[in-house]
């Protein structure tokens, strides 16, 4: 199974380049002490990465990974000589991590896939985490309520499908949230750690 198999269209969940604001939220864990192994995915042209290039310490570093070859050359341009940055071409399914991630921050926009992908890429980034690890993820809530109301009636079940896997995961691991206002859309953060046996 593999996320870069769906329409290219349904894998970018941004309306806009995210905003120094939504960057500032989706990175506001990195400075956690326990925080030294980072993976950064669904980077998109960097919007956050940059956010995360400013905040990162001597002593941490950060995998940044993009699926489409587009924007891994606009990655590979502005972040290619970041020190303790690495950028890897590569769907998340198939992504080889080095060691397990103290945090992860991703901008994989999990209302638009396919409730299969979203099951599958959600168990993947469980997988990458390390016991205790903390995970960052967005979504635009206007959208959760708007994108029903336009939806084929056979899409629709396939998006309450994924929503149902998302809230589950939000229900098990989430301890914090931070809502960004001054974006477009406006977004919330979704900070959860992932405690595993």
């Amino acid at each position: 199974m593999s996320a870069r198999k769906q329409n290219p269209m349904r894998l970018i969940g941004a309306f806009a380049p995210s905003t120094a604001r939504l960057a500032d939220a989706m990175t506001k864990l990195v400075s956690m002490p326990e925080v030294t192994h980072i993976l950064e995915v669904g980077a998109g042209t960097g919007a956050i990465t940059k956010s995360l290039a400013k905040k990162i310490g001597p002593g941490q570093s950060a995998d940044i990974v993009e699926i489409f070859p587009g924007l891994f050359k606009i990655l590979k341009m502005r972040f290619g000589n970041t020190p303790n940055i690495a950028l890897h071409c590569s769907d998340i399914l198939h992504f080889e991590a080095s060691a397990p991630y103290d945090l992860i921050i991703s901008s994989l926009p999990f209302n638009s896939f396919l409730p299969e992908i979203t099951q599958a890429v959600i168990d993947r980034l469980v997988s990458l985490a390390r016991p205790g690890a903390y995970m960052s993820f967005f979504e635009y809530r206007i959208l959760q309520g708007m994108m029903p109301l336009v939806m084929p009636k056979a899409k629709l079940e396939q998006f309450h499908q994924s929503r149902a896997i998302i809230e589950a995961f939000l229900e098990r691991y989430k301890f914090d949230e931070s809502h960004v206002n001054f974006n477009i859309p406006p977004a919330v953060v979704h900070h959860v750690r992932i405690n595993k046996p």
